[in-house]
C-alpha cells in the first residue's frame, strides 16, 4: 500500500493531477477496511488538493467532506488536525481567507493537547504567512515564515524546508525583491530534488517573479541553479531565507 500511495504522490508531483486521482483512489482500495485510517484521509485529502487544481471545485469539496467525516468517526487529535489542515488549504487557493484561519485555529486546537511531528507546525505556520501577506500585514507573515524555516532547518525534512523557501520567496516578491525570490525558488527545488505541481502557491510565486523580472528571470534562477549545482547546504539555503525575511 505504501508503494501505491508513494507513486501517487510522484504523479502527482509531476503535475498529472487526473491520473493522479485515480492512484489515490485505488490506494484507497488496497488499504481498505482493514488499513490504517490516516493512510486512507491522506489519499482523500490529497485528492481534495488535486480536483481543486483540476478545475473540479465541486469534486474537491465532496473528497474533503468525505475525509473529514471519517476524521471526525475517528476522533484521533492527529486525524481531525490533518483534515482542517487540508480544508484551510483549499480555502486559502479559494479566497476564503476567513474560512482558513479558522480551520487552522481547529487544527492547532486538536492537537494541544498531544505530541505532533514539527513538520504540522511549519506547514500551519506556512499557510498562515500566506494569509497574513494577503491581508498586507507583512510583518507577521515575516514571523511566521522565520519560526516555520527554523522548524523546518533543524527537523531537516526536505519537502518542509522546500515548502518553506516557496513561502519566503512569496515575501521577497511582496517586498519588491523578485531577484531573491528566484533565487529562493530555485533552492526549493534543488532542496526537495524537483518540482511539486501539487503546490498552487510555487506557480502564482514563480509567475509574479517571472513578471516582475521579464526575460532578466530566467538568467537569475538559472544563475542560482548553477550556483546551487552539488549537494544543498542546509546553512546556505536557510541563510538565503534569512536574507529576506531580515527586511
Amino acid at each position: 500500500m505504501r508503494i501505491s500511495m508513494l507513486g501517487a504522490d510522484l504523479v502527482a508531483r509531476r503535475g498529472d493531477h487526473r491520473a493522479a486521482i485515480g492512484h489515490y483512489e485505488e490506494a484507497v482500495a488496497v488499504i481498505g477496511e482493514l488499513g490504517v485510517a490516516e493512510d486512507r484521509l491522506y489519499a482523500w485529502v490529497r485528492q481534495a488538493q488535486l480536483l481543486l487544481l483540476a478545475g473540479d471545485p465541486a469534486g474537491g469539496a465532496a473528497a474533503m467532506a468525505r475525509a473529514e467525516r471519517h476524521a471526525v468517526a475517528a476522533g484521533w487529535p492527529e486525524a481531525l488536525a490533518m483534515t482542517a489542515h487540508g480544508k484551510a488549504d483549499l480555502a486559502r487557493w479559494s479566497g476564503e481567507p476567513a474560512l482558513a484561519r479558522a480551520e487552522l485555529a481547529r487544527a492547532r486546537e486538536a492537537v494541544r493537547e498531544v505530541a505532533v511531528h514539527p513538520v504540522f507546525e511549519v506547514v500551519v505556520l506556512d499557510s498562515l504567512g500566506y494569509l497574513d501577506a494577503a491581508d498586507g500585514e507583512l510583518a507577521a507573515a515575516r514571523a511566521h515564515r522565520a519560526e516555520a524555516l527554523e522548524l523546518a532547518a533543524a527537523s531537516r525534512h526536505a519537502p518542509a524546508l522546500a515548502q518553506v523557501l516557496v513561502g519566503v520567496a512569496d515575501q521577497a516578491v511582496r517586498l519588491d525583491r523578485p531577484r531573491e525570490a528566484a533565487r529562493l525558488l530555485a533552492a526549493s527545488l534543488a532542496v526537495r530534488g524537483g518540482p511539486d505541481h501539487t503546490r498552487a502557491d510555487a506557480a502564482r510565486v514563480e509567475a509574479a517573479a517571472r513578471a516582475a523580472l521579464g526575460d532578466a528571470y530566467e538568467e537569475c534562477f538559472t544563475a542560482a541553479v548553477r550556483d546551487g549545482d552539488g549537494p544543498v547546504g542546509l546553512e546556505t539555503v536557510r541563510e538565503l531565507a534569512r536574507v529576506t525575511l531580515a527586511g
